[in-house]
């Protein structure tokens, strides 16, 4: 069981009204021990994240949420196959960028040296952890900075979209040249004013954009007896999420297709080629 989604926001306050019909979605609930990992972006520039590397029964991230007002957020929830570090709970973090993965290329021990060669030195010692997800996020923050985009608040979304297609292509030729076959996964990775997804596989991710909402089911449901209804015709808010079983449309979205990169800023949404 993996699960990851992320979501981001024009109008923080009022992100959770715009994601209550996925609310079931943003978490969790399994038998065995699973990990979960949360981080989220709060206005101005405030930043934090929750590890739990063991957790049983439930985990809503819907609920972890609730009362903030949330620029955007990204959670990952996985099956714990034995004992789980700390810092190997995604997602992960540098400065104010967050990454998290589902899937994996199979190859990693083999490609673990390699991907740690094509890190810049001031990237390669923020590595703490063992998991190729980690390694993943550092490549790609090694192609932002080469398009001084690190951190930038007005680079063109074509330049993010850009730097998580050569990320995922890189990786693709090192899974190649150590005998592997294509990964396959999904990949977030947000800085609070975009979020930048892209997946590798079909029917596995899957996004919705939230445009306005008339009689908010959030409102009608936390109202106080009698309250009236209330619209938000303004609420721009954009959520992605990628499963190991359930498919996209399964949960109401629509599938992310494997040759496009999603950006989503500032209440719009692009899709570019790979």
């Amino acid at each position: 069981m993996e699960r990851v989604f992320g979501f981001s926001s024009g109008n923080p306050s009022l992100s959770l009204h715009g994601l209550y019909p996925f609310r079931n979605a943003l978490g969790a609930r399994d038998e065995e021990m699973f990990t979960w990992g949360l981080g989220y972006h709060l206005p101005p520039d405030g930043l934090e994240l929750k590890r739990r590397p063991q957790h049983m029964q439930e985990v809503s991230f819907f609920h972890e949420l609730e009362g903030r007002a949330v620029c955007s957020a990204m959670g990952h929830v996985r099956s714990a196959d034995g004992e789980v570090m700390p810092v190997d709970v995604q997602p992960f973090r540098f400065k104010h960028w967050l990454f998290a993965m589902l899937g994996g290329s199979g190859r990693h021990m083999a490609i673990r040296d390699w991907l740690l060669g094509a890190l810049p030195p001031f990237l390669k010692r923020n590595i703490r952890g063992s998991t190729e997800a980690e390694l993943v996020f550092g490549l790609f923050l090694s192609f932002l900075k080469e398009s001084r985009a690190m951190y930038s608040v007005d680079t063109p979304p074509e330049v993010y979209a850009a730097a998580l297609a050569s990320t995922y292509d890189t990786w693709r030729l090192y899974a190649a040249d150590a005998g592997g076959d294509v990964p396959r996964a999904v990949l977030l990775a947000s800085d609070g004013r975009r979020l930048v997804a892209l997946s590798s596989i079909e029917d596995a991710a899957g996004y919705r954009v939230v445009s306005g909402v008339t009689d908010c089911p959030y409102c009608r449901d936390h109202a106080s007896y009698g309250a009236e209804p209330k619209d938000h015709p303004d609420l721009r808010v954009t959520l992605v999420l990628a499963d190991s079983v359930t498919a996209p449309r399964d949960w109401g979205l629509t599938p992310l297709p494997p040759d496009r990169v999603l950006v989503a800023q500032r209440g719009e949404v692009h899709l570019f080629a790979r």
